[in-house]
């Protein structure tokens, strides 16, 4: 089995209206994790950035160990380098082998030797 992960850097609306969780994907927006831990809170104080990132991780924990779940889409708003070798080193110990793909709307990326395949997003900017 091959796990594919895709970065999808674009606005929120876009990524909420183009991306849904199926059976053999799973998403992780950080904003819906910070409104859900919000939300949950008895005082609705918004967490802290390492709250928010323990349950990204621990999210990408899941993902690696399911082995119904091919794909993993990652929403980003800013992209960098940096994140995206961040990323990689957190998959590193998985089983099974990873390509990342990045989904854009924007074609000017400067490290796209990072990844299996780009795919550039198409849709109406209103």
């Amino acid at each position: 089995m091959i796990k594919n992960v895709f970065i999808v850097k674009c606005d929120r609306e876009n990524f909420e209206k183009n991306f849904s969780k199926k059976r053999n994907s799973d998403i992780i927006n950080h904003n819906d994790i910070r409104e859900r831990l919000t939300n949950n809170d008895v005082f609705k104080s918004p967490p802290s950035p390492e709250i928010v990132q323990f349950q990204i991780i621990k999210r990408i924990n899941s993902f690696t160990r399911c082995k119904k779940s091919e794909f993993l889409f990652f929403y980003q708003e800013d992209l960098t380098s940096g994140f995206v070798d961040g990323l990689k080193k957190l998959f590193s110990s998985c089983e099974y082998p990873i390509n990342y793909h990045l989904v854009t709307d924007d074609s000017e990326i400067e490290f796209r030797e990072k990844f299996y395949s780009i795919q550039t997003m198409e849709y109406d900017k209103v």
